[in-house]
């Protein structure tokens, strides 16, 4: 708290009161006024005014495209981050992260005056690089002695800010501990981080993103219309070639092919760039091919953004060797699979029961299996995509015969036994 004349300042809360009564200021006009206090009666530069409070490192970058079927989710994470400092955005990968936090950024930036610190984490290799990086981003200066979560610290503190962590889920333990130090003692800070997998912090907030509404096979011509998926299909096929018409009969191919890609974001962008080359016909019928197929990203976006193919590498090579091998077996299964069925098909000298469990658990985490628990037995499944991706990877590393006829003898062996144990 700071006293001058008859006015108190109270940097932490960001309030400024005279007289013993609240006096409306702006978060700009503020931050200026906090910079003069903390100079103490020194004079401030022009250039030190503007680097305390309007940064020279960049903005949040804008988001490529509009953001279709999101609008709850929008909704969601800023109630969350009006009532919690840190909120991880999670989900399978392509279901549109990045997106979703690239507009949140973008929407408390300008309804909220938070000053936006965004890093993209993909090419960091562990603490130093990271720490260098977002001292780097938020304008933490340069190296003068002090260390860099210090200094980071302190440059967050000056402002009412929002660091931005995309793509965290291959340094999930340093992020981690990184926000588990920065914010609680700074109450003016949120983080928003994107990752496949959750921080496991104690003040975490999560937010597990679902694939986009997809219309069902019975649905009208006007329904399929309403979907989210059939929408961003149609948008961004038109943005590749305006002359594009998907004529009313064949909109059913274009449900059908967002169906057949579980309403991903990413997967519907890329097969929409082809529409114009091959029709929604050809598309839908070609979509077995889908990792030779979806290859023309945007040449601005991320490498593993560009091609379906490398979306996924990025997943997989995530995982640890035994659940990599875990992964491209439960390829056998092109349904829901119970545990039982993993133990008697996947399981062998190679993969033991607990190193399968385990990875299930992984797989789980980092979001690359969907667990269902509709009935009272859980069950689980792997999206299309990722059954094609993990069946391609098994025919080059496994015996996909041998699983295939130990699939067989286990369905055989439960024709006469209860439904729900089945898989496959």
């Amino acid at each position: 708290m700071v006293r001058i004349a008859e006015y108190e300042i109270d940097p932490e809360m960001r309030e400024l009161r005279g007289s013993g009564a609240p006096q409306p200021l702006g978060a700009r006009a503020f931050d200026v006024l906090a910079t003069l206090v903390r100079a103490g009666g020194e004079i401030v530069t022009k250039e030190a005014l503007k680097r305390g409070v309007w940064p020279a490192t960049p903005l949040c970058p804008s988001c490529a495209t509009s953001l279709i079927g999101r609008q709850a989710e929008i909704d969601a994470a800023l109630a969350t981050l009006d009532a919690a400092q840190t909120l991880t955005i999670t989900g399978p990968a392509g279901i549109g992260k990045t997106a979703l936090a690239l507009t949140i950024a973008q929407r408390l930036g300008t309804v909220a005056a938070f000053d936006t610190c965004f890093v993209e984490l993909s090419m960091l290799k562990g603490q130093q690089e990271l720490l260098a990086a977002i001292a780097d981003r938020c304008g933490a200066g340069t190296d003068d002695g002090t260390a860099p979560l210090e200094r980071i610290r302190r440059a967050l503190a000056q402002r009412r800010s929002l660091l931005v962590l995309d793509t965290a889920e291959h340094l999930i333990d340093e992020v981690g501990s990184l926000t588990a130090r920065i914010v609680p003692d700074n109450p003016g800070l949120r983080v928003l981080v994107t990752s496949r997998e959750r921080l496991y912090g104690t003040h975490e907030r999560v937010m597990r993103l679902a694939p986009l509404a997809v219309p069902s096979s019975a649905a009208s011509f006007a329904e399929a219309l309403d979907t989210a998926a059939v929408q961003l299909f149609l948008e961004r096929a038109q943005s590749v070639d305006k002359a594009i018409r998907i004529e009313n009969n064949l909109i059913h191919h274009v449900a059908e092919i967002c169906r057949r890609l579980d309403g991903n974001p990413l997967e519907i962008e890329l097969a929409a760039a082809r529409a114009p080359l091959f029709g929604v016909v050809e598309l839908n019928h070609r979509l077995d091919d889908r990792m030779d197929l979806l290859t023309s990203g945007y040449r601005t976006a991320l490498p593993r953004h560009r091609t379906l193919r490398a979306n996924l590498d990025w997943s997989y090579h995530l995982l640890s060797t035994p659940t990599r091998r875990l992964f491209r077996r439960l390829a056998v299964f092109n349904s829901a699979f119970t545990l039982d069925a993993v133990r008697a098909v996947v399981c062998d000298k190679t993969l033991k029961d607990t190193c399968a469990m385990e990875g299930i658990c992984e797989l789980a985490a980092k979001s690359m299996i969907t667990v269902e628990c509709e009935s009272p037995l859980v069950t689980y499944r792997l999206g299309q995509t990722l059954r094609t991706y993990a069946l391609e990877r098994l025919r080059c590393d496994d015996d996909a015969t041998t699983l295939a006829q130990r699939n067989a003898r286990y369905l055989a062996s439960l024709a006469h036994g209860p439904a729900d144990s089945r898989s496959g």
